[in-house]
């Protein structure tokens, strides 16, 4: 949810177009205004690489946050079966 909405262009283009003011002109609206309309598509381009890294930070901090603070502990391990995976009886978090 957090990651889609750095790509929520369309509803702002449309029904506010940025406006009023720059009170709803958001990165991918200002990446295209920039590119477009201004045209500085190097700007726009390097807006885009912004837009793209604050994505993968945003979805890839998510699981670890989510497991932050949990210790997992494996009971009666049987060691690795043929499929190469771990063959646990048990696991126990806290």
């Amino acid at each position: 949810m957090v990651v889609g909405s750095l790509t929520n262009f369309d509803p702002v283009c449309v029904l506010t177009g940025g406006g009023p003011g720059y009170a709803t002109r958001i990165l991918p609206l200002d990446m295209y205004i920039t590119g477009f309309q201004s045209n500085e598509m190097g700007l726009a381009s390097a807006i885009s690489v912004v837009l793209v890294v604050a994505g993968l930070v945003v979805s890839e901090s998510g699981p670890w946050r989510a497991s932050a603070g949990r210790r997992c502990q494996c009971v009666g391990c049987r060691g690795i079966d043929q499929s190469g995976a771990h063959n646990f009886t048990h696991v126990t978090c806290t």
